[in-house]
């Protein structure tokens, strides 16, 4: 009679444990991802209908994000920021984990506003890879969102050798060093960006340095305006690398400081891809 109780108590328990996994399997792949697009764990897909899930029903066709394996990911909903649709506040959180305060999320959606065609521009693939390889070259340029400011600020940046240049001139006791998300430096920059922002930079830099959605605005205008734009639009994360610090970087010896500096750019990017669910292409190294 005992062995026959045994027996009948390990079979309970069995019977509880695989309810127990079962809820838990539930309770993971199950996760509604309708609002965000994205799952709490990176390696489950945001099914066309809007759970989570590891299946071919949920990475196949009409996966919205993570690790998708067919079809056609669907357009993000008309009439809002493509990108928002999948950059939420946890990822971009979760990606610049050491982040001061100064830089937040909600400042970098109020700065976005200023460039509507950002990281909506093309199909849903190429606008995660704008925000991955956008970001990507902010974590480098910043130290991932630590950095307001340049932290060698004894160089003036002031150059009106030739006639571009000096249709901004450098005002009295103004540097015009690295400041913001991708650290905008010179004169001639500040004096463009200024103007197109309707903020006058040459005059007062530091506003740069003072206000988050403009220390965004300024990453932005030189991403739209300066060529990275462009190039990630043609699928080349190594020409977002030649038109911010292609000179210094680019065709470096292995090993140099501008070499390995390239090489963080592509590893940053390629991570957030990742995490976004889209592949990161082949034109990476500059």
């Amino acid at each position: 009679m005992t062995r026959f109780y045994d027996h009948l108590i390990a079979a309970a328990l069995v019977a509880i444990a695989a309810l127990v996994l079962l809820a838990q399997s539930a309770s993971a792949q199950g996760t509604d991802c309708s609002a965000t697009k994205a799952c709490p764990d990176v390696t489950n897909c945001c099914s066309q209908y809007g759970y989570c899930g590891k299946s071919s029903a949920y990475c196949g066709a009409g996966c919205q994000n993570g690790p998708c394996t067919g079809g056609t990911t669907p357009a993000p909903p008309a009439g809002g920021s493509g990108w928002s649709s999948f950059l939420t506040k946890a990822v971009f959180e979760g990606y610049f984990p050491n982040r001061v305060p100064f830089y937040t999320y909600e400042a970098f959606q109020t700065a976005a506003k200023s460039y509507p065609t950002f990281g909506t521009s093309g199909t849903l693939e190429i606008q995660k890879r704008e925000l991955a390889a956008f970001l990507g070259n902010v974590k480098q340029e910043s130290g991932g969102l630590q950095y307001v400011e340049e932290i060698n600020k004894s160089n003036v940046y002031c150059d009106t050798s030739i006639p571009s240049f000096a249709q901004y001139p450098c005002a009295p006791g103004k540097k015009y060093y690295g400041r913001g998300a991708l650290q905008l430096s010179w004169n001639y920059n500040y004096g463009a960006c200024g103007a197109a922002l309707k903020k006058d930079l040459l005059a007062n830099p530091d506003q740069v340095a003072q206000d988050s959605a403009t220390a965004y605005q300024t990453a932005l205008w030189f991403w739209m305006t300066r060529g990275p734009h462009d190039a990630i639009l043609k699928n080349s994360f190594s020409g977002t690398i030649r038109a911010i610090n292609g000179g210094l970087e680019c065709n470096q010896p292995a090993g140099s400081v501008g070499n390995n500096q390239m090489k963080n750019r592509v590893t940053y990017y390629k991570s957030l891809c990742q995490t976004l669910g889209v592949s990161p292409g082949t034109d990476l190294e500059c």
